[in-house]
Formats: C-alpha cells, structure tokens, sequence
C-alpha cells in the first residue's frame, strides 16, 4: 500500500472566471435575439410553405 502525503496536496488550479464586461453582455444577448428571429422567421417561412400545398385557400386562415 503505497504512503500518503500527511496533510494532502490541494490543488493549485483555479479555474479561470471570465470577467463579462456590461456591453459585452449586451452584444452578446442583442446576438442572440438575432439569432432567435432568423430561427422563427425560419420556421415561420416553412410553415408557410406547408400551408400553400396543403389548403385549398392559402389566404385563408387556418382554424385552430
């Protein structure tokens, strides 16, 4: 059985925090608003699509 270190070793690894400056937040959530509404406009575009080969009427709307 091999000895152990009395009292045990810590660790001098301290994980690293980025510091977040205010407008670097707000750049990154203004990205990912984009990033939101060019998703939806996406699905949006699809759904469309689905509801010109699907209904009769496109123009008409669909009930719930």
């Amino acid at each position: 059985m091999p000895r152990q270190r009395w009292p045990p070793m810590k660790s001098q690894w301290r994980p690293q925090i980025p510091i977040i400056r205010p407008d670097e937040a707000m750049d990154r959530r203004k990205a990912a608003t984009m990033r939101e509404r060019r998703r939806l406009r996406k699905v949006n575009e699809a759904f469309e699509i689905v509801k010109q080969r699907t209904c009769p009427n496109p123009n008409q709307r669909l009930p719930k």
